[in-house]
């Protein structure tokens, strides 16, 4: 399916190239197809980066985490290609948290939370010390981050338990996650 969206894309892209330029939907699910797809889709497309959603879901409804080690291939292929990663919220996973408020499910609360969620689960595992020179792209207005991140670093003095990252939350705010898209240059493979 992220196959057939990207040529789809490419294709009216490529009707106006001076003024349009595609993010890649991946398959998030299956990381090497993930990693085959992109850099197709930066190569062979002319894509500029990618978009996907802050979590994948597998068939058994489990929500799937890009910060878990068989996603280090991946993140490795984004460094490498140099290309901006979008990370756009998603639909919750329902859990106790949201029964009975499912109001709250979508871009009133829960959309900003479950990203904001995934980014710190990125930062805590250490991807950014890794890979230092990704660029993670946060939309609407970095989903809350700038309200959550002096206490984040303020905790991180006395409780730092599973945190693996080098560096305080606010760093990686700073250096990694682009709060609005940079200047792209449009890529014309050859």
């Amino acid at each position: 399916m992220a196959r057939r969206y990207n040529d789809y894309l490419a294709e009216k892209v490529s009707a106006n190239p001076s003024r349009f330029s595609g993010f890649a939907a991946l398959p998030m699910h299956h990381p090497e197809a993930a990693i085959e797809e992109l850099t197709r889709c930066v190569n062979k497309l002319g894509f500029v980066g990618a978009l996907v959603d802050g979590y994948s879901r597998m068939d058994d409804g489990r929500a799937i985490y890009y910060d878990t080690p068989e996603y280090a291939p991946f993140w490795q292929t984004v460094e490498e290609l140099n290309v901006p990663f979008y990370l756009h919220p998603a639909m919750p996973s329902e859990t106790c948290a949201y029964k009975g408020h499912e109001f709250m499910l979508g871009p009133v609360f829960g959309f900003a939370v479950e990203t904001l969620l995934h980014s710190y689960r990125l930062i805590g595992s250490g991807l950014f010390d890794r890979h230092p020179n990704l660029n993670i792209v946060l939309g609407h207005l970095a989903e809350a981050y700038a309200f959550t991140v002096w206490r984040s670093d303020r905790w991180l003095q006395d409780f730092s338990k599973g945190y693996e990252a080098e560096k305080e939350i606010s760093y990686y705010f700073r250096h990694i996650f682009l709060l609005r898209l940079p200047e792209i240059s449009v890529h014309n493979p050859s």
